[in-house]
């Protein structure tokens, strides 16, 4: 599963990491996928994992008119192929083919349709 590469991936990366700030705030725990991701079959991130993400990888933050409603986020949830994060009325994709396609749109609800 793609979820359990990254994680394992973000595990060596804090284990070879020489930013303090990085270690200071990961290191010491054995993370598992659902520390960084809501299910193991999906790539929507929580907390943890966006923060952690967004010091390794570029990612855009785009805002959305209203907070995201549940038949939204299942069709991320089963159609996205690479990490997000979703917090009250913003998404922050860290793909740049769904970075370019958002920016396309026009706007999160625009975007979403293509899913659809």
């Amino acid at each position: 599963m793609l979820t359990q590469e990254i994680t394992d991936w973000v595990k060596e990366q804090i284990l070879t990491s020489t930013d303090p700030v990085v270690q200071k705030a990961f290191s010491g725990k054995n993370y598992k996928v659902t520390d960084y991701f809501f299910n193991e079959d999906s790539l929507r991130l929580r907390s943890a994992g966006y923060r952690l993400l967004r010091t390794v990888f570029d990612s855009e933050e785009f805002k959305h008119d209203r907070p995201f409603y549940t038949g939204e986020i299942l069709i991320l949830s089963k159609n996205m192929n690479a990490p997000f994060y979703i917090s009250e009325e913003k998404i922050v994709l860290f793909h740049h083919e769904h970075i370019v396609m958002c920016k396309l749109a026009g706007s999160v609800t625009l975007w979403l349709n293509n899913f659809s």
